[in-house]
């Protein structure tokens, strides 16, 4: 337990930096470089299974996704969203294009089904959904830093959405370690428990009433109230929490325990990032359809 704890605050301290600090050139290729990594990781859980999943095909568009994102959000107002949509939209047809090409190419292809659907899947699941980190932190500006590289309040929104998350998970994992009873779903993950889904949404509410309070409940445009405070914590538990167990589905149906080595005492960057995969786009519709 003493090296998960260590990595895990090295990682925290790793992620806070990265985004409080980085500079406006870094963060696209800090963002490709995360999901290249994550999407590595994920095929080669496909591969433990015999499947042959395109992979270069799925860095450059799941790159190309990010980078024309980055380039969109960063000299878009929100009101025009609806060009970042087409694009989104675009990508992705695209993509599942030219999945479909590489798989007729193959000659003898007997698992094209079975390629396809989780070739697909992979960028929907990981460069999609992880595309909302730069939503979060570029298209809820004020006026005075519209030409940020990251303006203040998407900082902080990404800081909280974070923040609540994993603590919440902290919460879950001490929770249920010491006081976890009655398990929570064993078939897909054993070890996890009501109980720590409780500890885990203490830590949560605490955790953005501090930083709702450290920001007086503004991130840039948006005005949290005391209501918002209590409610994601909620929303962003459970949505992370379902992220998890989503990622452990995935390990469980192809035998593996982690998604790689490369964190000691975590396993990979997919069982870091697998409740935030779920958990940013819940803050970003509660933000656009609620705050």
């Amino acid at each position: 337990m003493r090296t998960k704890v260590i990595t895990g605050v090295a990682l925290g301290i790793f992620f806070a930096c990265a985004i409080l600090f980085l500079p406006k050139i870094f963060i696209p290729f800090f963002m490709c470089g995360l999901i290249i990594y994550a999407l590595n990781e994920y095929y080669g859980i496909l591969r433990s299974t015999g499947l042959t999943p395109a992979r270069l095909i799925g860095y450059f568009f799941s790159c190309l996704l990010i980078v024309g994102t980055y380039l969109i959000v960063n000299k878009t107002p929100m009101e025009n969203g609806l060009i970042l949509s087409n694009f989104e939209s675009s990508v992705l047809a695209a993509a599942i294009i030219t999945f479909f090409l590489r798989e007729m190419a193959i000659p003898n292809n007997t698992k094209i089904t079975q390629n396809l659907a989780t070739e697909v899947f992979g960028v929907f699941y990981i460069a999609f959904l992880l595309n909302f980190i730069l939503k979060l932190g570029f298209m809820f500006r004020v006026p005075e830093d519209a030409l940020s590289a990251l303006p203040q309040g998407g900082r902080m929104l990404l800081l909280y959405g974070i923040a609540t998350v994993k603590f919440s998970d902290a919460g879950a994992y001490f929770t249920g370690k010491y006081l976890g009873k009655h398990k929570l779903l064993p078939r897909v993950s054993p070890k996890k428990t009501w109980e720590g889904v409780g500890g885990g949404l203490v830590f949560a509410i605490v955790t953005s009433l501090i930083v709702c309070k450290l920001t007086n409940f503004s991130f840039g445009s948006l005005e949290f109230s005391l209501l918002d405070a209590f409610i994601l914590p909620v929303l962003l538990t459970f949505a992370g929490l379902a992220g998890d167990l989503c990622e452990s589905m995935l390990k469980r149906d192809t035998g593996i325990k982690d998604s790689s080595k490369d964190l000691p005492g975590m396993g990979g960057i997919l069982d870091v990032l697998d409740s935030l995969i779920t958990s940013l786009p819940i803050l970003y519709i509660y933000v656009i359809y609620v705050v």
